[in-house]
């Protein structure tokens, strides 16, 4: 398969699926936490006027997106997060969707946000696959005893 859409058949692509998910997922947060410098150096986001209400609203909810994005990731590594990786893709569709119709452009931008959005994807596929496939022995022996 390819390096964007990993095989979720085996355990090892679901393992590396989850991982892609986890990197994915620190990528979100990282831009976030550039949204949250920005916000809280600035007073404001680009092309919003913020009042000081506003402003502690939109803190709030940079934080609690981040503190979700950690959560998915630290999940992905574990092999599980199907459920938080949803979670954080959701948030990550709803956000592209603002800055798509807010004329956000630049195709730096949208690769990278295209990036995130196949990382995030493969983690929730893989981490789901991970749910049937279970556990690899710790051992090759263990198979056939």
């Amino acid at each position: 398969m390819s390096a964007w859409w990993n095989d979720v058949e085996t355990q090892h692509g679901a393992k590396g699926a989850t991982r892609n998910g986890m990197f994915a997922a620190l990528g979100f947060a990282g831009i976030l936490g550039i949204t949250a410098v920005y916000l809280g150096v600035t007073g404001t986001l680009p092309r919003q006027n913020l009042d000081p209400l506003g402003r502690i609203i939109a803190m709030t909810f940079v934080g609690l997106e981040i503190a979700a994005c950690l959560l998915a990731a630290w999940r992905f590594r574990m092999g599980k997060g199907w459920l938080a990786g949803g979670i954080v893709l959701l948030i990550f569709v709803i956000e592209i969707g603002f800055k798509l119709f807010s004329g956000f452009f630049g195709i730096a931008w949208y690769l990278l946000y295209f990036a995130i959005f196949m990382g995030l994807a493969n983690g929730v596929r893989g981490a789901w696959a991970l749910r049937d496939i279970g556990e690899e022995p710790a051992d090759l022996s263990d198979t056939f005893a």
